[in-house]
């Protein structure tokens, strides 16, 4: 019997961690050694753990989700199937076809979309025409937003949503206004350092330290502690045994 939820996303090692808070398995998976979370063969893209799910591939957990929320249906749980995407998986046509299904069958789909205006290093203004609540419109879809980067806040906004999808098994679509620091990858950033000066300014690690620069300096020491002694575990430990067993194939 499946219970509480699944969770999909593309590619992300902050979910996994939110999740679980498992840095010794990730870090293991990533570099290939024993204690990994995929047994060092799925990497830094492809991780399955107590439900939770992540892929490289594009726009894919979408349908990923429709197919597990149709199997919660007919195990007649209450579990929902919740998928992370960013505003550039909307130009992959699997995430239409997926929420056209969920719809359709009345699956208990949770598509949480994180917009932060730009896909690699392509403003959503030049990848997307029309916008995130008009596609959910499209599909009769209940569409919900967030700009808020206050937790509580957010707890307060989305729990009713959540609690609908669960309830109706029929499907929802939350998007969250945030943004991205850096670059996609190594130095492609395309925007100027006025607008990522001003993106910094805006996050909430900034704001924080503003309100309790003390607290946070205990926090950030109390952490990096901890990593170092990870890192060094980990580097320490030996390769995995099916990481072996891959290689050699």
């Amino acid at each position: 019997m499946w219970t509480s939820r699944w969770d999909d996303n593309h590619r992300s090692h902050g979910h996994y961690l939110a999740r679980f808070g498992d840095v010794k398995g990730l870090l293991a998976e990533i570099m290939g050694k024993r204690g990994a979370v995929g047994n060092g063969v799925g990497g830094s893209q492809h991780i399955y753990h107590r439900r939770f799910l992540s892929t490289g591939i594009q726009g894919e957990l979408v349908p990923v989700a429709a197919g597990v929320a149709m199997c919660l249906n007919r195990e007649r749980s209450s579990g929902v199937a919740v998928a992370f995407i960013g505003d550039g998986t909307w130009g992959e046509g699997g995430v239409y076809e997926a929420l056209n299904i969920a719809q359709l069958w009345s699956l208990p789909v949770l598509v949480v979309v994180e917009n932060n205006r730009i896909a690699q290093s392509t403003p959503s203004t030049e990848h997307m025409a029309g916008s995130v609540a008009g596609r959910a419109q499209a599909f009769g879809i209940p569409w919900f937003e967030v700009h808020s980067q206050d937790v509580n806040e957010i707890r307060a906004i989305i729990s009713a949503p959540i609690a609908a999808v669960r309830s109706t098994r029929r499907p929802a679509i939350i998007e969250f206004h945030t943004q991205r620091l850096g670059p996609h990858s190594k130095g492609d950033d395309t925007r100027g350092p006025e607008e990522i000066a001003e993106l910094h300014r805006r996050d909430w690690y900034t704001s924080y330290r503003r309100v309790d620069a003390e607290q946070l300096a205990h926090l950030e020491s109390k952490v990096q502690a901890e990593l170092d002694r990870i890192v060094t575990e980990v580097e320490e430990a030996p390769f995995s045994e099916w990481r072996n067993e891959w290689s050699a194939a």
